[in-house]
């Protein structure tokens, strides 16, 4: 077993106890500064109402927005030619960055910069 407070053996060549202990890189602390999900996810359908229902479906499986998972676009096209709608790779790539051009909106863009209480150029 493993002890929190015991200090990591790899941390120096030499073996002395004088490293880190695993306690002090298993303390993760919350930024304050983190949006708070609840408010960002409340405003999302109105983000999200720029854009057309296969960019809404496509961001939506692309990002997690559906069930937590972020998936890859391969992933995606997989899931439309389960429901009959499939798209090839280039189709799919297209519509997400075209999806993402409209969110990069100056409008939009302020909107989501004020739920998340930054300025639109501070990042």
């Amino acid at each position: 077993m493993i002890s929190l407070d015991a200090p990591l053996q790899f941390w120096s060549r030499s073996g002395s106890e004088d490293g880190p202990s695993l306690h002090e890189f298993a303390i993760v602390e919350a930024p304050e500064s983190l949006p708070d999900m609840t408010v960002l996810r409340e405003a999302l359908p109105e983000l999200l109402c720029g854009l057309d229902d296969d960019e809404i479906y496509i961001l939506g499986w692309r990002f997690g927005l559906v069930d937590g998972r972020a998936r890859n676009l391969g992933e995606i096209a997989d899931i439309l030619a389960a429901i009959g709608k499939p798209l090839s790779f280039n189709d799919l790539y297209a519509v997400e960055q075209h999806a993402l051009a409209k969110l990069r909106h100056p409008e939009i863009a302020a909107a989501i910069a004020a739920i998340l209480g930054e300025t639109p150029n501070d990042n």
